[in-house]
């Protein structure tokens, strides 16, 4: 199902309290963890995903709504800033930031506005908006990873077809790639690479209520047969520390 900017808001304000909070490890507080006050953004809003290029250099991503945008968190000096998004549309958001570099990296997300997916890129100091490639009438983007300035990947939910979406960025431009058949209805949630040639992606197969698994090697994907965890259940991240060892984690809702 397409996140509803206005029923999402509802679902968010009670689990997330108006306010978004941000985690560190730099202090022996709370089991290695402290919290650390975010920059002022809006009256409610809420961060979905971080990523660091090294440990003073990093962004967060995330929604604003009150003004229906994406937000943009920047971590540089020592502390975390606000940073004006790009215009996209009257309603969209990010849900996932990843950088290739402390200059350049990617965000993507969704525009409830038209319907399809969020794409920006950071270069040069700022952050742009680029056009995404057509899908169908109806899609998103959940997660992106790059495996170098040149090479990357985003997934998401074509809701139009009820089926995953995989974007590739190759040769200076974003393209759509034909996903290999899972199921009667089913979405990708979260992409991750080893290499250039090798890599994961995962999400939900709704129509068996039971989480996906795609591999990517041989310059194609493939389904993986995931080992059985419950009647229903679905994953919702996936990372891995090598190319022979990963995880995969998502929600047994048995």
């Amino acid at each position: 199902m397409r996140k509803d900017l206005a029923t999402f808001k509802k679902v968010c304000l009670i689990v997330f309290v108006s306010i978004a909070i941000i985690l560190s490890s730099n202090s022996l507080v709370c089991a290695s963890w402290r919290l650390t006050f975010p920059p002022a953004v809006s009256s409610s809003w809420s961060l979905n995903s971080v990523y660091f290029a090294s440990s003073r250099e990093g962004w967060a991503a995330g929604i604003d709504y009150t003004n229906h945008t994406g937000v943009l968190l920047h971590y540089s000096g020592g502390g975390w800033s606000s940073v004006k998004p790009p215009a996209v549309s009257p309603g969209w958001f990010l849900n996932s930031v990843h950088l290739v570099s402390s200059a350049e990296g990617w965000a993507a997300g969704d525009d409830t506005s038209n319907y399809r997916g969020v794409l920006l890129h950071y270069a040069g100091g700022a952050w742009s908006s680029v056009k995404p490639p057509a899908v169908s009438s109806e899609w998103s983007l959940n997660s992106v990873y790059f495996t170098s300035a040149g090479e990357g990947w985003a997934v998401g939910g074509d809701q139009a077809n009820s089926k995953g979406v995989l974007l590739r960025y190759t040769g200076g431009k974003w393209s759509s790639i034909a996903p290999p058949p899972v199921s009667p209805e089913w979405s990708l949630n979260s992409v991750f690479f080893t290499s250039a040639s090798e890599g994961w992606a995962v999400g939900r197969d709704s129509a068996n209520r039971k989480g996906v698994l795609f591999h990517y090697t041989g310059g194609k994907w493939t389904t993986v047969s995931p080992p059985p965890v419950s009647s229903d259940w679905s994953l919702k991240s996936v990372y891995f520390t090598s190319a022979a060892e990963g995880w995969a984690v998502g929600g047994d809702r048995k």
